[in-house]
């Protein structure tokens, strides 16, 4: 009897090990996956960031555009302080919106300072930017897609966009201070990457739409800083290069058909 038991839990032990040892191959094999995708534009502004504080600065929080509940502060355009005010889940925008182009900005916020809800994203003009309660701000309308990074979850019209993401990371994974957004408006795609390490798309389908920069936060006297790396806009040369070959071949046979069919209508013209 005792052996049959010790041989069961040996049995369970080793299929707990098979089920950890699947579960890092499935998440190393997303990783690789995800890697794979990276996008280059995405590398190119990372190499060739902006380092002038007053180009930066036309893309900082806008004091103008806040919650009553936060400040930007006075000395520093690229952090806004939080007052420390119960129930209330507060908000900002950035003070330039993308519509199209791929555009970086990295988000500082101490891991520290997050509380139950923190929330990184984007949103149009006509998103809340407060609410009374402790809740997820950001992506709890259909103005605003964000990555609620406490959860690690991603929401749109108070919905999980997906169940988790990143999809690839273990159990104690924690976002770290810094998290790049990657905001591609050409193809209608939010991405992310925390410390460098690319996340893959979070969100797409935001294509046609004008998006700011934003997060919601509930921690007092929490600041969140905004630093816009880069851009770039479409490259429609690239496009038309690729296209042109195509656009003359499909006009020579266009020419071709109108030739054969003027002379089919002047032989039996003539007939």
């Amino acid at each position: 009897m005792g052996q049959k038991n010790s041989t069961n839990k040996s049995d369970t032990n080793n299929n707990q090990s098979v089920s950890r040892l699947l579960k890092k191959v499935s998440k190393e094999c997303d990783s690789n996956f995800v890697n794979f995708f990276r996008p280059s534009k995405f590398d190119e502004i990372i190499d060739n960031a902006i380092t002038d504080d007053n180009v930066s600065a036309k893309y900082s929080w806008n004091p103008e555009d806040c919650s009553r509940n936060v400040y930007v502060l006075p000395d520093d355009p690229f952090t806004f302080h939080r007052h420390p005010i119960a129930r209330s889940t507060d908000s900002i925008r950035g003070k330039l919106g993308f519509s199209n182009g791929f555009h970086v900005w990295q988000i500082k916020w101490n891991s520290n300072q997050r509380g139950t809800h923190a929330v990184v994203g984007v949103c149009t003009t006509k998103a809340p930017l407060n609410v009374d309660d402790y809740t997820i701000l950001v992506g709890a309308n259909k103005e605003s897609w964000g990555w609620d990074i406490i959860r690690q979850k991603i929401y749109h019209d108070s919905k999980e966009v997906n169940c988790w993401y990143p999809t690839h990371s273990s159990d104690d994974y924690e976002v770290s201070d810094t998290i790049t957004v990657i905001l591609d408006m050409d193809a209608g795609t939010l991405a992310f990457a925390d410390n460098g390490r690319y996340l893959g798309v979070a969100v797409d389908g935001l294509r046609g739409k004008t998006l700011f920069p934003t997060v919601s936060t509930v921690w007092g006297h929490v600041e969140i800083s905004i630093k816009y790396i880069g851009g770039l806009a479409r490259k429609f040369s690239f496009m038309f290069n690729n296209i042109l070959p195509f656009l003359l071949c499909f006009l020579v046979n266009i020419s071709i058909l109108i030739a054969l069919n003027s002379m089919q209508l002047t032989e039996t013209i003539t007939s």
